[in-house]
């Protein structure tokens, strides 16, 4: 048996002893949020949600529910509410230094289970807010998010059998919250960027043909196939149930930093004090936390300057018409901007060696992708932006001036 199951088995007495006071206290703090609300002017459900179900399909492109077949995501949008654009943060994995000491896997993970930019070594995440954790994936690469989860089970194989797992877990554990990790789609994104040359479906997600189309519209069925589950368990109706990604996917396969289509991805919300039949075009995915924790009445893990905001526009009960906002997109292009200012900085130091050290120097000022575990410095994430921006403005106008001054002296 392997250990995770043989945890689950021993200890499941108990959680369930620990179930009822878990959820007393639940509901006596949803009971205060309620109160609090009248005079916030915030939506709530009448009842928290029982469990709360979030399933990762990895590296789902943002169109792919108007681009591919995807017949339960677009059935769960007309009944619950979308996020078109969720922008996580670039999708960038160090592989030394602070942050590649405490986490095994890309950014936007422990950022989305944390709800905040803003990172820590030892940081508190949505998990540690519910009282009977699960999470289950079909890879090991999220070894470092799994602290707080009573159930953890990492099982390489087909998105099948990481749902088979899931069925069983909601069957006999109860979870009152469960992160299914997907990972199929994502390794059909790499397979299609490093498909071989005479393949028709070479740098071409949307080709029928590509594995990326075949595994998207597999996580779709097992998404289905887990709904259906819930429905025969009797419990579809009281779950707040969320299908995301962890990043975005280009079109050519992958997601690498610069593109934006690997920075944006879709969402869709379904359940109790869920709006029905809603959409809006923007939300952060530090925004899921927040939004997931005002919903199910359990503290938000983090409410620092780098946290996310509940989507009130998705509740239902909500007036509030807007079309959602990201302050992650413009941090990203900023970030964006950089890299390319860096490199070109470099490349014309080789005729002007002074744009080099201007690089160096820039390196220093700029909280960068590489210096991720400091941006909380900054305070919030609206002066991270406006700090970075300032620096490119630098960069990009140093490069400017040197451009200028060449084309001069060449002029007839």
């Amino acid at each position: 048996m392997p250990a995770s199951r043989a945890l689950f088995n021993m200890t499941l007495p108990t959680r369930i002893q620990r179930r009822s006071i878990t959820l007393m206290n639940r509901q006596i703090l949803a009971l205060v949020a309620v109160v609090f609300t009248l005079f916030a002017g915030v939506a709530h459900a009448a009842e928290p949600p029982a469990r709360t179900v979030l399933v990762i399909v990895d590296g789902l492109h943002f169109k792919a529910p108007e681009r591919l077949s995807l017949p339960v995501f677009n059935q769960l949008a007309r009944t619950g509410s979308v996020v078109d654009k969720v922008t996580g943060i670039i999708p960038y994995h160090p592989t030394h230094g602070e942050y590649a000491r405490v986490h095994t896997s890309s950014y936007p993970n422990p950022m989305m289970m944390a709800g905040t930019l803003f990172l820590s070594a030892k940081q508190r995440m949505l998990q540690h807010e519910f009282g009977d954790a699960a999470f289950i994936a079909n890879s090991r690469s999220y070894q470092s998010i799994t602290d707080g989860y009573e159930v953890v089970i990492q099982q390489v194989g087909t998105d099948a059998v990481a749902v088979g797992r899931a069925i069983e877990v909601l069957r006999d554990f109860a979870p009152d919250f469960l992160r299914l990790h997907l990972q199929n789609t994502g390794n059909g994104g790499s397979e299609t960027l490093e498909a071989a040359d005479d393949a028709p479906w070479k740098h071409d997600i949307w080709h029928p043909d590509s594995p990326y189309v075949a595994k998207a519209a597999e996580a779709d069925r097992q998404v289905g196939r887990l709904v259906a589950a819930l429905q025969d368990m009797g419990q579809w109706d009281d779950t707040l149930f969320i299908v995301t990604s962890d990043h975005g996917q280009t079109t050519t396969g992958w997601h690498p930093t610069l593109p934006e289509e690997s920075w944006m991805f879709p969402a869709v919300f379904h359940g109790p004090g869920i709006r029905a039949g809603h959409r809006i075009e923007w939300a952060d995915q530090t925004d899921f936390v927040p939004t997931i924790a005002h919903l199910a009445g359990v503290p938000a893990p983090n409410e620092d300057g780098g946290a996310g905001r509940v989507l009130t526009p998705i509740l239902a009960g909500s007036d509030d018409q807007s079309d959602g906002l990201s302050l992650i997109y413009p941090l990203n292009q900023v970030l964006a901007r950089y890299i390319v200012a860096e490199a070109e900085l470099i490349l014309a130091s080789r005729e002007a060696p002074y744009l080099n050290s201007l690089a160096m120097s820039m390196e220093s000022r700029f909280y960068g992708l590489r210096r991720v575990m400091n941006w909380h410095e900054m305070g919030s994430v609206e002066a991270l932006t406006e700090h970075d921006r300032e620096v490119v403005l630098a960069m990009e106008g140093a490069l400017a001036q040197w451009r200028e001054a060449q084309t001069g002296a060449t002029a007839p």
